[in-house]
């Protein structure tokens, strides 16, 4: 993180340990080991940096879950810890891998947030649809 760090940022640091505290321990681990959390603007995405090698050295990747609590700052602790969570399962389902639109993602991740006892953090999916059909356009 570029700049001086605030309070607001430890109470953000607190809300991922949290989160991890409570994610199944395998999740935990793989969460720890394998992502970075970088706060930055933009609303939530998880993803994965694949690094530029010398010939012959093997493959380097850093997956990465970037948030922006600046535009869920007025959101309660737990609506907050279901978005994190829910960039995580983005992570555990190799999302982060592809970066390609998925309408069906969106799901997929809220339904394992479910399972790990957090709240889905979309009701409507349709929107994912739209957004996908237009994207479609776009390439043709």
């Amino acid at each position: 993180m570029i700049g001086d760090a605030t309070v607001e940022d430890d109470r953000n640091k607190i809300l991922i340990a949290k989160i991890l505290i409570a994610l199944p321990e395998e999740i935990r681990n793989k969460v720890l080991s394998e992502v970075l959390f970088v706060l930055l603007e933009v609303y939530g995405i998880a993803g994965c940096l694949s690094i530029p090698v010398p010939k012959g050295c093997k493959k380097i990747e850093q997956s990465f879950i970037l948030l922006n609590f600046s535009l869920i700052e007025k959101q309660s602790e737990d609506c907050k810890m279901d978005f994190i969570t829910h960039e995580i399962a983005h992570f555990i389902l190799g999302h982060n891998k592809s970066m390609t639109y998925d309408p069906l993602a969106e799901r997929k991740a809220d339904d394992l947030v479910e399972k790990w006892g957090f709240n889905r953090v979309y009701n409507d999916y349709e929107q994912f649809e739209r957004m996908a059909k237009i994207n479609q356009k776009r390439q043709k």
